[in-house]
């Protein structure tokens, strides 16, 4: 580590300290000036494949981060093998909540405000800015409406199709692919996750909008779930995904304290009460890897997985496509180290294929969950 990095580093760290809500500002900064661009690497062995394109990386970034499409497309050349970012219907009120991130038995609360207030057409603009970049990335679609909204027919239907459809009109001519973001616990959604009659129309919606919108490169579609389901919930969504073809499921990180008081007993947070406070990285990383060993098994490998969150080193990578995910998406780390963490983690799991002898991603993906070879596509569904 040079001298930059040091100083980039103690500063960094200083102002995590002073400001937390500047955090993203400076990381920005540092990855548009290309701090540790001097120590990038090519790892032959990370080159892979996800929704049937070539990456040079299964480690990506995840929307949560609030970043631009610049900075996204930074972070890409610095290493990450895809982006996605966030895009949201507009909401007047203020939805604030509070994130615990845990890194190495550290904590660290992070205050989000205005979650919701990204107008989509912010979202065209954003992504009319990267139209001719080779890069992979997409965009999380989400809606906060739950009111009935009449389309042109005049006929009452959910306001988040109406919200979703926009969005995806929007999004679609400028993206890889699209996440159908019902994870969020604010998102009118959240209740209806394993609900066939609620997500089938949204799902239906979203799939229109896009090959009408982009008929010749047609963006991918994916849902991302929520952490806190059951394995009920887990069959009727792998179900449902099946059957509507889509092309993966993400897993989301971010737990509720309310439901998961029992992963903190140790960490001493008895003042946090919230409903909108969400934990996430070492307290719930079991569960996070139970519930890819679970939807593995329940599609049997037949729907890529990507695992949102938790992802603080490369050891974490390694452990996650061994159960099963096809690709990560990193977020939650970046509060603690920056741009930097990107690169550490990225040549920590280069080091590990090469230890244990693994040739390419491919080979690692699902290594510690072999699916079974009498499994028919009927079984599935009972």
């Amino acid at each position: 580590m040079n001298l930059t990095q040091i100083l980039y580093a103690f500063f960094w760290q200083l102002l995590a300290q002073i400001q937390p809500r500047f955090l993203r500002r400076v990381f920005c900064w540092g990855v548009e000036k290309r701090i540790y661009a001097e120590n990038v690497k090519k790892y032959p062995s990370l080159k892979t494949t996800l929704l049937g394109t070539n990456i040079s990386s299964p480690i990506g970034i995840q929307s949560d981060c609030r970043l631009d499409i610049q900075t996204i497309d930074s972070l890409i050349q610095l290493g990450a093998g895809f982006g996605t970012f966030g895009s949201y219907t507009l909401k007047d009120e203020n939805d604030e909540h509070q994130t615990i991130y845990y890194c190495k038995d550290k904590k660290q609360r992070v205050f989000e405000s205005n979650f919701a207030k990204t107008s989509i057409a912010l979202v065209a603009k954003k992504l009319s800015s990267r139209r001719y970049l080779p890069h992979f990335v997409g965009a999380s679609l989400i809606s906060f409406n739950a009111d009935e909204y009449k389309g042109l027919d005049q006929i009452p239907m959910p306001a988040y199709l109406h919200d979703f459809e926009q969005m995806t009109q929007a999004a679609a001519p400028f993206c890889d692919f699209l996440v159908i973001n019902v994870s969020h616990p604010s998102s009118c959604l959240y209740q209806l996750i394993s609900d066939e009659s609620s997500l089938q129309p949204l799902i239906a919606t979203v799939k229109k909008s896009a090959s009408v919108a982009a008929p010749i490169h047609t963006p991918k579609i994916l849902l991302k779930v929520p952490y806190d389901i059951s394995d009920l919930e887990v069959k009727a969504i792998s179900q449902m995904a099946l059957k509507n073809e889509l092309d993966g499921i993400v897993i989301a990180g971010p737990a509720i304290y309310q439901k998961n008081r029992s992963l903190l007993k140790a960490k001493e947070l008895n003042e946090l009460t919230s409903d909108t406070t969400f934990i996430t990285g070492t307290p719930i990383r079991k569960g996070l890897l139970r519930l890819i060993r679970e939807f593995r098994r329940r599609t049997n490998g037949l729907i890529p997985l990507i695992a949102s969150g938790c992802v603080f080193s490369g050891q974490d990578v390694y452990d996650f496509l061994a159960t099963g995910a096809s690709a990560v998406e990193v977020g939650s780390s970046f509060p603690f180290g920056g741009p930097k963490s990107l690169l550490t983690i990225t040549a920590e799991f280069a080091k590990l294929l090469k230890t244990n002898n693994i040739a390419s991603v491919s080979d690692l993906i699902g290594m510690n969950e072999p699916l079974s070879k009498d499994v028919q596509m009927a079984d599935l569904f009972n």
